[in-house]
């Protein structure tokens, strides 16, 4: 069954539809901490790129030292050139990873995730031993790779080091439902933790969007979206496709919030729902995603750039 985890780039730094703000008030990022752990949130996702929020957390975390909750950070890339240099790299990580240590106040990581991708990263053999090393030198308990693609996500599952994969899954975006990845996970035994189930505001439907080059072929896919959610709010149907039709796959699930009033609002949504999407819908939304993945839309970093495929 799916479970509710916490991303926390909202924390640290002005993101999104917000990217133009202040990075929220340290007292809200304290209150949704608080409210998401009253709620049983137990899994809150951070990075050393998101900002201030690895160092909220550990201020959260020295003000209630005794909440029970798994914190899960990410490295950030590593420079190409070193690669293929397994001395360099491993000081590198390991200093990443301590510095994250101290600023989350964590003695230890149960997950360990990379933001590094690149096929040619994971199929490094210096990139697998200094990932090896970490696992016996260091106190983290397993490693995981945050994917942009599909052929990263395969190439990941290829890698022995490789036990939690980070996926983009939401109403709109089902390229990472293949039969033969989901496959491989199984046998692989991976953890699979979803992310983007509101692709940054698309799928809310009175969410203020990024100002990116592209934000009207946005607002056209949330348009096309909202016609076959005919009145449901595609924030609702997010939820419910991540916690019921992907119940058996998706072993959590991240939602992120600029509020403890947004995450009061998505916790009582999931209490209230109890049945999967309709399949008949989904596949009208997978038809909707499969056109903004040929005009390249699912993917954020494409959204500040021309789009040359047509």
């Amino acid at each position: 069954m799916t479970k509710l985890g916490l991303g926390t780039v909202q924390l640290g730094l002005p993101y999104a539809g917000q990217a133009d703000a202040l990075v929220m008030e340290l007292e809200e990022a304290m209150g949704i901490l608080d409210r998401a752990i009253q709620l049983n949130i137990q899994f809150f996702d951070t990075a050393v790129i998101y900002g201030e929020s690895e160092s909220r957390i550990g201020e959260f975390f020295s003000r209630h030292p005794d909440s029970k909750v798994e914190v899960s950070s990410k490295l950030p890339r590593f420079p190409r050139e070193i690669w293929d240099k397994e001395s360099v790299l491993r000081e590198q990580a390991k200093q990443y990873l301590r510095e994250s240590l101290h600023r989350t106040r964590q003695s230890e990581f149960q997950l360990l995730q990379l933001h590094e991708s690149d096929v040619a990263f994971l199929e490094s053999p210096a990139v697998g031993q200094v990932m090896r090393s970490l696992l016996v030198d260091e106190p983290i308990s397993s490693l995981g790779v945050s994917v942009y693609s599909v052929e990263e996500a395969l190439c990941a599952l290829d890698q022995d080091w490789v036990s939690a994969l980070q996926i983009p899954v939401s109403i709109l975006d089902q390229r990472f439902l293949s039969v033969e990845l989901l496959q491989a996970c199984r046998e692989r035994k991976c953890r699979l933790i979803g992310r983007s189930l509101f692709l940054q505001g698309v799928l809310v439907n009175d969410a203020r969007l990024p100002n990116v080059l592209r934000t009207d072929e946005l607002l056209r896919i949330r348009h096309d979206l909202e016609q076959v959610a005919n009145g449901i709010p595609l924030s609702v149907l997010s939820l419910q496709f991540a916690f019921h039709n992907l119940s058996s796959i998706l072993d959590v699930a991240l939602i992120g919030v600029q509020s403890q009033q947004e995450l009061e609002q998505n916790w009582n949504v999931l209490q209230q729902l109890q049945e999967p999407i309709p399949t008949e819908m989904v596949e009208k939304f997978w038809s909707i995603g499969e056109q903004a993945e040929k005009l390249k839309l699912l993917d954020p970093r494409q959204w500040s750039h021309a789009n040359n495929s047509r």
